[in-house]
Formats: C-alpha cells, sequence, structure tokens
C-alpha cells in the first residue's frame, strides 16, 4: 500500500492561543463537552458543505465564542425571545414556538425540569440545553452611565498565531512566485463587555503570506475590524451597532450575513429565526457591512435601519475607457500582485430598513427592502450560465416574511424581488423568489418538516442565503421533506429527501440540470455516557463530462454516497473515549467511469482532569481523489 498516498493531506500544525481575562478573571478550562460536541458538529456540517456557508470557519468560530459566554453566563429562558433561543442552535422552530407558548399560557418557568412537559422536548434535549441556560439571570443593565459601564465588566485579550511547519513552496527562497510575507498568522482581539448590553471590540489579523512589517504594499496588520454595540433595556431603541456588523432578516431572500443551519443531521432546522442586527465579531474580511445599524420598538413594532460604506476587493477591469470590476474576490488573501491590485479597489454602499410587526404571540410579519450600490460597474461574465448574474452599478431588494406557529405546528415563508436597472452593459432586470414551509408534531415523538423553494434565476441578492443547495441559489427550485421520530427512549431517527432542479446553466454544468440528495440516521443513547449512531447519505448531482475521442461535453448525474459508523463513551468526568468509522463512494455517469472510494478510522482520546485538557487522536484514512474526501473535525 502506498504510504505517502494514505498520510496525504495531513500538515502538522502548531496552535498558540492565550485568552487573558483582565479584569474580574474567571478560569476557564476546556468548553464542556456538551458544548464541545456541539460545536464540532456544527463544524463539520460545514466542512461538508463549503459551498453553502460563504461566510467559512470565521463564522463557526464566532459561533464557538457565543456558546462559551452562555456557558459562563447562561440564557434566561424566561426572558429569552425566539431569536436568542434560536442562537443556541439546539433547538427547532417548532420546540421554539412550544417553550414560548407555554410560558405564555402557564407562566414562567419554575424550574429547568419543567422543560420535559413541553411538547417536543425529552430528556436527551433538555440534558443538551442545561449547560446553556437558567431561570432567572442577572439584572439587566439599569443605565449607560459610565458608573455602570465599569462596575465589574468582563474584559478579554486573544493573541493567536497559528502556522503550517511543513516547509512550502510559496516561502522559499529562490522562488519567482515567493510570497511577500511570513507563514503565520498572527491575530490580535480585545473585547471589553459589561453583560450583553455594552460591548467594545477590537480586532486586527494578518493572514499566511501577507506582509506585517510593512514589506509590500499593505503595512501593518491585513485587516482591521471594530464595533461598538448598545442594548438598552429601557426606551424605544432596542439595539445599536456602530462598527461592522451583520444582518440576518425573514428566510434569507433578501439579507442574511453568517453562520445558518441547512441541510443536515438535524432534519428539522430548516426555518430561520430573523435575527436582525448583530455585531461582527470574527476575523472574517468579506460577508459583513460596515457603517450604523439600528433597531426600535414600540409597542408591537419593531423597525430597523441600517447603512453601510466599505471597500470591496475586485479584479480590476475597464468598460470602454473607464474602471470597472470584473469578479468580486471574497477571500480576503493579500499576499500576490493580483490579490494587491484587487486589494479594496472598489466601494459598496448599502441601505435599507426591516419592519416587523407582531399581530399575536402566534403570528407576525416582516417587511424588507435594501439597496446597494457599487462606485464602479461589476462587468457581466463571458460565459453563458453568467447570463443572469448581476452585473452593473446597483440593484434593490425587497421582501415580505411571515411566521406562524403554535406548540404543535410551525409555518414559515418569504416572498421576494429584485430588481437591477439598465446600465450600458446590461438591461432592466426584475426577479423573483420564494419559499415556505411547515414543521408539524401529528403524534407524541414524531416530528415531519416539509419546505419548497422557487428562486427565480433572474433574481439577485447579493447578500442573501436562504435553504438550498449551494450559496448561488438564484434559479433553484425544490421540495425538501424531514422527520425526527423517537422510536423508542434511546432510540431517535432522523432523515430528510430533497429533489432539486435548476432552470439554467451552473458552473461546470451546461445546461438544465436536477438532482437529489438522501440522509439517515439512527441514534442510540442507552445512558448520558454513550453514544451510538449510524449514518448513510446519497447525492446525485450533475456536471460536464467529456466524451471519449471528440473532446464534446455532456451532462452526467454523478452519485456520491457515504456510510459513517460512531461511537462514544464516558468512562468518567474526566476521560472520554470516541471511534469513528467512515466509507465514501463517488461515481460519475458516465457508462465507463470507475468507482472512487475512500475511508476513514479514527480513535479519539481526551482527558480532563482540571483546567487543562489532553486530546489525542490516531488515524487511518486513505482516499481515491477529492469526490471521495471525509471531514473530521480536530478539537
Amino acid at each position: 500500500m502506498d504510504i505517502e498516498k494514505i498520510f496525504a493531506g495531513i500538515v502538522l500544525k502548531t496552535t498558540l492561543a492565550m485568552a487573558l481575562l483582565i479584569t474580574n478573571v474567571q478560569a476557564q478550562s476546556i468548553i464542556d463537552s456538551v458544548a464541545g460536541n456541539l460545536i464540532e458538529n456544527l463544524m463539520e456540517r460545514q466542512a461538508a458543505n463549503p459551498d453553502r456557508q460563504p461566510g467559512g470557519s470565521e463564522d463557526l468560530s464566532r459561533i464557538a465564542g457565543h456558546l462559551n459566554r452562555y456557558l459562563q453566563r447562561p440564557l434566561d429562558l424566561n426572558m429569552a425571545s425566539a431569536e436568542e433561543l434560536d442562537d443556541l442552535y439546539i433547538l427547532n422552530d417548532l420546540q421554539i414556538s412550544a417553550l414560548l407558548n407555554h410560558i405564555r399560557t402557564t407562566g414562567p418557568l419554575a424550574d429547568l425540569l419543567e422543560l420535559q412537559a413541553i411538547p417536543g422536548f425529552d430528556v436527551p434535549l433538555v440534558r443538551l440545553l442545561l449547560p446553556f441556560v437558567t431561570i432567572g439571570g442577572p439584572a439587566p443593565l439599569s443605565s449607560f452611565s459610565l458608573r455602570d459601564i465599569l462596575r465589574e465588566p468582563e474584559q478579554e485579550l486573544l493573541l493567536y498565531y497559528s502556522r503550517v511547519l511543513a516547509r512550502q513552496k510559496g516561502y522559499s527562497k529562490g522562488t519567482g512566485s515567493r510570497l511577500p510575507g511570513s507563514p503565520e498568522r498572527f491575530r490580535f482581539r480585545y473585547r471589553f463587555h459589561q453583560g450583553d448590553h455594552f460591548r467594545l471590540q477590537l480586532l486586527a489579523e494578518k493572514d499566511p503570506g501577507e506582509s506585517l512589517t510593512g514589506r509590500g504594499p499593505a503595512k501593518g496588520f491585513d485587516f482591521y475590524s471594530a464595533h461598538l454595540l448598545l442594548k438598552p433595556s429601557r426606551g424605544v431603541f432596542k439595539k445599536i451597532v456602530l462598527g461592522d456588523y451583520l444582518l440576518q432578516f425573514g428566510q434569507g431572500l433578501v439579507l442574511w450575513n453568517g453562520f445558518s443551519l441547512g441541510k443536515g443531521p438535524a432534519a428539522l432546522n430548516i426555518a430561520r429565526q430573523g435575527r436582525g442586527i448583530r455585531a461582527h465579531s470574527s476575523a472574517g474580511e468579506s460577508y459583513f457591512f460596515r457603517g450604523l445599524a439600528t433597531t426600535i420598538q414600540t409597542g408591537k413594532m419593531r423597525f430597523t435601519s441600517f447603512v453601510s460604506r466599505r471597500k470591496l476587493d475586485g479584479t480590476p477591469a475597464f468598460f470602454g475607457e473607464r474602471p470597472a470590476i470584473s469578479a468580486i474576490r471574497r477571500s480576503g488573501l493579500h499576499r500576490t500582485r493580483s490579490e494587491l491590485a484587487a486589494r479594496k479597489s472598489f466601494t459598496e454602499n448599502l441601505g435599507g430598513v426591516n419592519l416587523r410587526y407582531q399581530f399575536s404571540t402566534l403570528f407576525s410579519m416582516g417587511i424588507t427592502a435594501a439597496r446597494l450600490a457599487f462606485d464602479k460597474p461589476l462587468l457581466p461574465g463571458d460565459d453563458p450560465y453568467e447570463l443572469y448574474k448581476f452585473s452593473g452599478r446597483s440593484s434593490t431588494a425587497y421582501s415580505l416574511d411571515y411566521t406562524l406557529g403554535r406548540s404543535n405546528y410551525f409555518l414559515f415563508g418569504e416572498i421576494a424581488g429584485s430588481r437591477q436597472p439598465a446600465w450600458e452593459g446590461a438591461g432592466d432586470r426584475t426577479g423573483w423568489a420564494a419559499i415556505g414551509g411547515l414543521l408539524v408534531n401529528p403524534a407524541r415523538g414524531l416530528t415531519l418538516a416539509a419546505a419548497w423553494r422557487n428562486y427565480g434565476k433572474k433574481y439577485q441578492a447579493l447578500y442573501g442565503s436562504p435553504l438550498g443547495e449551494s450559496s448561488a441559489f438564484a434559479g433553484e427550485k425544490g421540495w425538501y421533506l424531514g422527520l425526527e421520530s423517537r422510536l423508542a427512549p434511546a432510540w431517535t431517527l432522523t432523515a430528510y429527501a430533497d429533489a432539486f432542479s435548476w432552470s439554467w446553466l451552473r458552473y461546470r454544468v451546461d445546461e438544465p440540470s436536477q438532482g437529489f440528495e438522501l440522509l439517515a440516521q439512527l441514534t442510540f443513547r442507552p445512558a448520558k455516557t454513550v453514544t451510538l449512531y449510524g449514518r448513510y447519505r446519497k447525492t446525485l448531482k450533475p456536471s460536464n463530462a467529456e466524451v471519449t475521442g471528440n473532446h464534446q461535453r455532456e451532462v452526467t448525474l454523478n452519485t456520491q454516497q457515504s456510510a459513517r459508523i460512531h461511537a462514544e463513551f464516558r468512562t468518567s468526568r474526566q476521560f472520554r473515549l470516541r471511534t469513528r468509522a467512515e466509507l465514501s463512494f463517488y461515481q460519475t455517469g458516465h457508462p465507463i467511469s470507475k468507482k472512487q472510494q475512500g475511508y476513514s478510522i479514527f480513535q479519539d482520546i481526551a482527558w480532563t482532569p482540571g483546567k487543562f485538557g489532553f486530546n489525542a487522536r490516531f488515524t487511518f484514512f486513505n482516499t481515491d481523489d477529492y469526490q471521495t474526501r471525509i471531514y473530521a473535525y480536530e478539537s
């Protein structure tokens, strides 16, 4: 067996991270195992679907820090909103609706054990929630006087360093393509916060290959970010963010920055709870806004307004004799000549509003409108599949969304439109998109989900991210069906099926096409210290294939399958064992194609005797090619 092939892709990596709590120091050991498993599942879920999450791993680093803060300062369930409950990434929308309905009808929770009496809640779910929630929390900040802000605040200083230990060609002397900077990644972050009501953050980062000392055109840290967050407990203003922020409204058809749960083992997490304004706290350099955003609330009406202006990276080009942009670059890397030439080469302006009205405790509707404009036109692509992609200087998008829920059902949906005005390189273009869905609990222990989506090929929203097969969602249609069933107290079955199609060409797919995806997982938890599950996944997706002999291409339907067996045992509070075996298969639709395969087996040992912990993993894997890749989170 080829040893180099077995260990191909293994990279030795060292990471140093220091978190110093300057004031009101609280020792923080390794994240609780329940929280750690939750974060690992989210990271593996995103890694397996990279094109569905444009924000990248930085969104998950923000979530990890967010969950860690909930461990230190648990969420008060009696005071929590639907958006805050959704922020835990544990409850689906039907469970959130059931919890809020229970509190409205029976009064505040007296004990966390009362959660087991709510429809859709069982012992494993309550056990997963317990580290993050509480009954009765600290009193809110009474004012924003300097005295209140400085009263026992929490301050954090994070210094992060990482590099690949293996020698890389791009940093070797004598090579014509040598990168100007060092292979290290540096990150600095300072955060000052008073509970959830006041937060100030400063962040700076240098990526591998970027120059920190000023030898290149960009001096100092390559990326800087800052924000000031205010959440008054009194008055009409509910949230104010000055600096870098994210926006999340409706089901994501118009605006949705940051991480969102989509298709995956949690088959019921298909609806969205629009969180409105969020401070941008990660090192992600692309998918955020910079300016001012505010939310005010009076009675049942909540109004959000936002403005943003920031420089973006784009490939320089010309339209006639005028400067233009041929493509927007989102990598955030500025090392080579072309990357440095694209750095901050054009300006993006964004403005808009969101109005949400809570008609009753069960029903709410929202309206979103946003206008995006560039100081230089974005040129249309040359390939046929790019015919309907965004081009020009500006675009306007608007939508109407709704949610309706009780303890045994939850309906959601959004309908949106977009318009791109005519300019010299393209005509006026209008598009439409819609999504609707239902979660229902027809019997105890059984929950069903269904969703329908139809995103027109002319619809364009550069910062939209609804449920779909990929982040480039224009032209996609589909039906989604999911279920979760408690077959017995220790047995849980989750599954979904998704049939989708595209009404226009796509990258590496030269004709309208369709596909299908199926996932099923059976989980067995005989005790709170033991978890076993088996998972099967099958995906049928189209791609171009070259016809042998004549150099022509045809679209074939390719099959990708994977099967996993996972076992986890906690022998004591300090010791944990985890074993996993996974197989993957891939075969194109071409008659003479050969089936590719891969496998991975690993054994984890975790020991946490106190404030510090030890983790070790032995992995044995082999994959034939990229299509049979296998993802596994490394803690």
